[in-house]
């Protein structure tokens, strides 16, 4: 009743034999054999799954109606985008498409982290609601990610009771685990383990052709769900293509290659469409797309492999923490093996057999490209007295051309959970195999000690603030146009993305376009309000003739399309947006600096709603600056820059204007610390350049002359750009010199 692992076998062949699976009586009706045997095959697994799905993602059942299992941060994006695709189903449009994002720009959905698939996933759960459907999501991805790994251990030729083991340490793994709190796309991991099943089945000459065509159908499903796991189940093909062919000789080379350029053929004419069209926004678009830099800002430290996830209820009681200040803890780093895991597998290496040591490469390789582009140990990132990185293999793989949209390595771990739940299980048939009347309380001890190292807590909930009552009245006007949100940001020093989500759901309500939006690549400049809009947070210093933006909103919101400006009031039970925060005081002086003493056409409990002068779409133009590249994200005091920093200036004539900048910090090569008190600053617009000398806090004005239209000023000093832990500090940006105002007089 045990699997009997031979050498010989490979991946391409049965890795393991089953071995006295007990038949139903004969003396039952056929039709009664088949049906018992569909029940333990597959009636049983599911139901198991599902019992499980419920008590690891506790208490989602309990609100399953009233409120998101989330952390307060990406669910309502992701609710949004399962509402987009049930609406995009309905009326036969694009869901790819949101022209009410960016309105009246609109965006492209195709480098969103969550693809369609989930919103298909949902429709069954909509008859509960939008909160419903959600949460029905994170319990389906949790039940079918377990049951299609237990599908691929049967399709090995482990038994049921060992292949349902399979199944729950990939439904228990911590970093799909981690997803519950706001990440649906790494739940539903299902389509790894079914791509790497209908492979095998592929390189099997007794299997039909068919299973060409299934390999390439699930690499599509796989990449209308997420990129990352279509590039896992991509590299999960090569490898075991790889391992198929070296065991399987020269006797098997051409047929395995002949196979192998039928899966492949067969794949690319599937998905060829979908990838073309991603890559040609990864490389036309103005999106924030080839971010494989900001891997280091997710990059898991080693120890967090073997340091139980903060998720856990051991973690809880152990309490540790590595250098919390300079080790990363958050979901994208949760990417704890598990001691009862790394035990199975080092036990399927001793005792496994060979194919068990390819899956056991499988996972350690997934393992190796989650820890990021260099080693980072307990916080240090230099070795040696030379102060040397340790390159691994996801600095060189993300360098490839269309492997730059990645920034999060630890996703990887859900490729190394794929292998890795096998490889235990291999490691689990060995330790049965002397003893197999035990099987039954081996199974379950390893089970248990596999919960106790990852068992969660309690996950948190958010209940979705009111929709105010004005947008359920606007629901009902057919006119396209689009609704204004206040506040901008959350807080003083982020993006605008996370209070965007917020709009996002009350989208769902009055149909309308909105000026932003919670995607995973969001343009780098706002399409439509890049002066009002920022994605590097909240600059306010940055003024034309001394005024903000705001100061022409009505006149740039009106030309655009936009009808109404929508203040949210805060509420107590809203800490990011408590009375009296600074997203009131933003958002209160927006609208004084737009509206003037203009009263709001209607105010609540909730909302005061302000009615945009739509006789100033057809006025002049105001002239607009903004930051664009080179930027970081303002500080109290300041906002650094490298060289060359751009900003964006659009002016609807040709006019003489005067750039005047106050630098609050200027690099210096000589300095001590790399911070001098003069500078020579390259000012560069429309073909003409000018060099000015700058001094610390002391204003430079440039003369310029600007075109109509948009146009680009150019900032560039001449000592270059410097990083401060070369100079003693602790950052390792590229750094240039710092800003305290801008202003552009015309």
């Amino acid at each position: 009743m045990l699997p009997q692992v031979s050498p010989e076998r490979t991946f391409s062949d049965r890795a393991v034999a089953v071995v006295g699976e007990v038949p139903p009586p004969a003396r039952l009706p056929e039709r009664h054999r088949r049906a018992r045997a569909a029940w333990l095959d597959h009636g049983l697994p599911l139901l198991v799954y599902a019992l499980l799905a419920i008590g690891l993602t506790w208490p989602t059942l309990l609100h399953f109606t009233t409120s998101l299992t989330s952390d307060g941060g990406d669910a309502r994006s992701y609710l949004w985008q399962l509402w987009f695709v049930r609406q995009a189903l309905l009326t036969g449009s694009s869901v790819f498409d949101a022209p009410l994002l960016y309105f009246p720009h609109g965006t492209t959905l195709l480098l969103h982290g969550a693809g369609p698939l989930l919103g298909v996933l949902a429709l069954p759960f909509w008859i509960g609601g939008p909160v419903a459907a959600y949460n029905g999501v994170i319990l389906l991805s949790a039940c079918l990610s377990g049951y299609c790994m237990y599908l691929l251990a049967r399709g090995l030729g482990f038994e049921r009771l060992l292949a349902l083991f399979a199944g729950v340490v990939l439904l228990a793994a911590p970093f799909r685990l981690a997803g519950t709190v706001g990440h649906l796309d790494r739940l539903f991991v299902a389509l790894l383990p079914l791509a790497l099943l209908c492979f095998y089945r592929a390189l099997d000459p007794e299997r039909s052709l068919w299973w060409t065509g299934a390999t390439a159908v699930v690499l599509l499903l796989a990449l209308l769900h997420n990129a990352y796991q279509f590039v896992f189940a991509g590299l999960g093909m090569a490898y075991f293509f790889v391992v198929a062919c070296l065991e399987g000789g020269r006797a098997r080379l051409w047929t395995l290659s002949r196979d192998g350029v039928l899966i492949a053929g067969g794949a690319l004419i599937l998905v060829s469409p979908l990838l073309v069209a991603i890559v040609r926004q990864v490389y036309g678009s103005t999106l924030t797309a080839r971010i494989n830099d900001q891997s280091f800002l997710y990059q898991p430290d080693l120890l967090q492999l073997f340091t139980p996830s903060t998720e856990s209820v051991l973690f809880s009681l152990v309490g540790t923490r590595f250098r919390p200040y300079d080790v990363y803890w958050g979901i994208e780093t949760s990417v704890y093996l598990t001691w009862t895991v790394i035990g199975l597998c080092a036990l399927a290496v001793w005792r496994g057999g060979r194919t068990a040591r390819y899956w056991v490469g499988f996972g350690v390789i997934g393992a190796v490209l989650a820890l990021g582009p260099s080693l980072k140990v307990y916080g240090q990132t230099q070795f040696t007295d030379y102060h040397l990185p340790v390159l691994l293999p996801y600095a060189i793989l993300t360098s490839l051309p269309g492997m730059e949209v990645m920034r999060t390595p630890g996703r990887f771990m859900l490729m190394a959970e794929v292998g890795l739940s096998i490889a235990a299980t291999f490691g689990l048939a060995a330790l049965i195999r002397p003893v197999p009347r035990l099987r039954y309380a081996i199974v379950g001890l390893a089970t248990l000690l596999l919960f106790v190292e990852v068992w969660p807590l309690p996950w948190p909930d958010e209940r979705l603030r009111p929709v105010p009552e004005f947008y359920k009245h606007i629901a009902g006007d057919p006119a396209a146009y689009g609704v204004f949100d206040l506040p901008i940001n959350s807080n003083e020093y982020t993006t605008y993305l996370h209070e965007s989500s917020y709009a996002q759901i009350d989208q769902m309500t009055h149909h309308k376009g909105i000026a932003s939006g919670y995607i995973s690549r969001p343009f780098e400049i706002h399409p439509v309000f890049p002066c009002l809009i920022s994605l590097t947070g909240h600059f306010g210093d940055v003024t034309v003739n001394g005024q903000p933006c705001s100061a022409e909103a009505q006149a740039m919101l009106a030309r655009n399309g936009y009808r109404y400006v929508v203040f949210h009031k805060p509420q107590a039970e809203y800490p990011h947006y408590a009375p009296g925060s600074w997203p009131e005081a933003s958002a209160r002086a927006f609208i004084r600096s737009a509206f003037g003493d203009q009263a709001p056409i209607q105010s609540d409990d909730l909302v005061e709603v302000y009615a945009v002068d739509q006789s100033l779409a057809t006025s002049e133009a105001p002239t607009t600056l903004a930051i664009e590249d080179g930027w970081r994200d303002a500080e109290a005091d300041w906002r650094w820059t490298k060289s060359p920093a751009t900003l964006l200036v659009d002016s609807p004539r040709e006019q003489a204007a005067t750039l005047e900048i106050t630098p609050a910090l200027i690099f210096d090569p000589s300095a001590l610390n790399g911070l001098g008190e003069r500078g020579i600053l390259t000012v560069a617009v429309n073909g003409a350049s000018l060099a000015v000398p700058i001094a610390r806090d002391q204003p430079t004005a440039i003369p310029l002359t600007l075109h109509p239209g948009v146009q680009r000023i150019e900032l560039t000093l001449r000592a270059g750009n410097f990083r401060p832990i070369d100079f003693g500090g602790t950052d390792n940006a590229l750094l240039s010199f710092a800003v305290r105002t801008i202003n552009l007089s015309t």
